[in-house]
């Protein structure tokens, strides 16, 4: 079998991956919001602003959507040539998705197809 990717685990992040474990927690738990609140501080957000660490590509692009204020009645022009997370967070706004054509050459939206 052909690894798609090898994650490389020092002791550190292996010792950091058993103690969320031994927290009970497979995803969001302290360790999470300790990072939000770092970023948050570094980025130096005010009380108005606010940092959230999502687990995958998909649930950051539906969060971004919405927040962008994309819902039912919009379109979102993507590239055809995507991931499906892509298509399925337009999709899950309520939004419909319109694939404008790919420049081979350049791997991007076609200006002229968009």
């Amino acid at each position: 079998m052909i690894p798609v990717f090898k994650p490389y685990l020092g002791a550190a992040e292996t010792a950091a991956s058993a103690e969320a474990l031994e927290l009970g927690w497979l995803g969001m738990g302290s360790y999470v919001a300790a990072f939000e609140d770092a970023l948050a501080t570094f980025l130096e957000l005010g009380d108005d602003r606010h940092v959230a660490a999502v687990s995958t590509g998909y649930a950051a692009l539906h969060l971004g959507l919405l927040l962008a204020g994309v819902g039912p009645g919009d379109e979102v022009i993507t590239p055809s040539f995507n991931n499906v997370s892509d298509f399925q967070a337009i999709l899950a706004c309520g939004a419909r998705r319109a694939t404008s054509r790919t420049a081979r050459s350049r791997w991007r939206p076609a200006s002229r197809s968009a």
